[in-house]
């Protein structure tokens, strides 16, 4: 039987595993129709995970490791609060890019370290270094030692900037921000910033004071009458070293005691009037 050898580009490959005996040891060439697609390789198969989170420590002396880091950053509730309660203390914002971002910053004397470890702890993403020793000369001639500590410049605290600064990005009190932004969180914070007893006589009263002498005394009064509607505390505006401050009424101290008992620490408790006798 005359076989011709298979050899055009029209020729369909064999299927059949069956192979003529005259063409055993012979090289046989196969193509494929130019209307028949050919096989393709399979799409390589991409698996989706998830980002693990940048942690400070990757952090180092790369800038572009810093902004992917700050931008994993969002404030929480708690800090959000704790923060509208540091601000009506000491506490400053500060901004190097026109106000697009802000810094938080404290400064607290050096008997109250352990507080401004605290507050580092509250903001610990926030927060990349350590506190920092200042040793300043007052007015008075004498030495004075603050530990300093802040935040990383991020927009979250331009939020703060929005309720709580002016044209001139200076602290000032709008007329309802007490009752719109300051929780109980908040005033707990605030009193341990900046109150403390009303009465350090012999007698000791129980009344609470917030010592607010950087605020203008229109600005005073929005506080005062704001801790009146939010809390139903009993206030009054009361002048103070060349300010003014927010006095509440001793006939509130179990009242506004047990509104910021829960979030008080500690070392911040010498504050507190001492308990009434109950025998």
């Amino acid at each position: 039987m005359n076989v011709q050898r298979l050899e055009s580009e029209d020729v369909y490959p064999i299927t059949s595993p069956r192979v003529p005996g005259n063409f055993i040891g012979k090289k046989i060439m196969f193509s494929f129709p130019s209307d028949v697609p050919k096989p393709q390789p399979p799409e390589p198969v991409t698996v989706v995970g998830t980002v693990p989170p940048i942690q400070k420590q990757q952090i180092g002396q790369s800038r572009r490791i810093l902004r992917s880091y700050k931008n994993q950053l969002k404030l929480s509730e708690s800090q959000f609060d704790t923060s509208i309660g540091l601000m009506l203390g000491d506490a400053s914002l500060q901004t190097q890019d026109g106000g697009k971002s802000y810094r938080l910053k404290f400064e607290v004397g050096d008997r109250n370290r352990e507080y401004l470890t605290h507050i580092k702890s509250v903001f610990n993403d926030y927060i990349l270094q350590e506190p920092r020793l200042t040793v300043r000369t007052n007015k008075n001639e004498n030495q004075v030692s603050t530990w300093q500590l802040e935040t990383v410049s991020h927009t979250e605290f331009s939020k703060l900037a929005d309720i709580l600064l002016n044209a001139n990005r200076k602290k000032y009190i709008k007329p309802e921000l007490i009752q719109e932004y300051l929780t109980e969180r908040g005033l707990a914070y605030w009193f341990m910033d900046d109150g403390g007893k009303l009465d350090y006589g012999p007698n000791e009263g129980k009344g609470f004071v917030l010592n607010t002498q950087g605020f203008v005394e229109q600005d005073v009064h929005y506080l005062a009458e704001g801790l009146e509607q939010k809390f139903g505390l009993q206030t009054w505006v009361k002048p103070n070293k060349n300010g003014y401050v927010v006095a509440i009424s001793g006939q509130d101290y179990e009242k506004f005691l047990a509104l910021i008992d829960p979030y008080l620490i500690q070392s911040m408790r010498h504050k507190i009037p001492t308990p009434r006798k109950t025998k």
